[in-house]
């Protein structure tokens, strides 16, 4: 094999291992896929390292999934099954409540007033019309309604268990 040949080989071997290992790179660092995983296992992820070293756009964009995918499991059940997923759902944020109260901070406690960034979420209250017009026309409506429902139908059945649920539209209302 002449030396042209070679050179065009041994470059298009190293383009392929190069390629590969970016593909790979990007498939191994990326977060798992929260439809595929427990509440448990959501929790302990989010508690981890892996997941505190994310960008905040991804770590959100793990929350909204995993906020998708109980809403589009709900949703796929009969209607006699719903109660029963609900109750788990209730279960598993009881589940991830505990263990982020029990973790273990050693000395260093968080701060409880202050805020880890301050300018990591906009104050709706605040939001001019325009922006928050902006921001719903970002969202699917048929979604958003799916969404509301779920929560709606997910706080009924938590007071209707006596477990306080907060954090969910606010909380308005469902704190103790």
């Amino acid at each position: 094999m002449d030396t042209k040949k070679k050179w065009i080989l041994t470059s298009a071997v190293a383009a392929v291992v190069i390629a590969s290992g970016g593909v790979a790179a990007y498939y191994y660092t990326r977060p798992p896929n929260p439809a595929k995983m427990t509440g448990e296992q959501i929790a302990k992820y989010v508690s981890s390292p892996d997941f505190n070293n994310l960008p905040r756009e991804e770590r959100g964009q793990f929350f909204r999934q995993a906020m998708e995918s109980r809403v589009n499991t709900y949703y796929s059940l009969p209607p006699e099954k719903q109660t029963e997923y609900l109750d788990k759902v209730i279960d598993d944020m009881q589940a991830m409540r505990n263990q982020f109260q029990n973790r273990n901070f050693g000395d260093r406690r968080p701060d409880p007033n202050r805020r880890p960034d301050p300018n990591a979420f906009r104050n709706f209250r605040n939001m001019k019309p325009a922006e928050r017009r902006a921001m719903r026309e970002q969202i699917d409506p048929e979604q958003m309604a799916r969404a509301r429902a779920f929560f709606q139908a997910l706080r009924t059945r938590a007071q209707e268990r006596g477990i306080p649920i907060g954090g969910f539209g606010g909380g308005r209302g469902t704190r103790p």
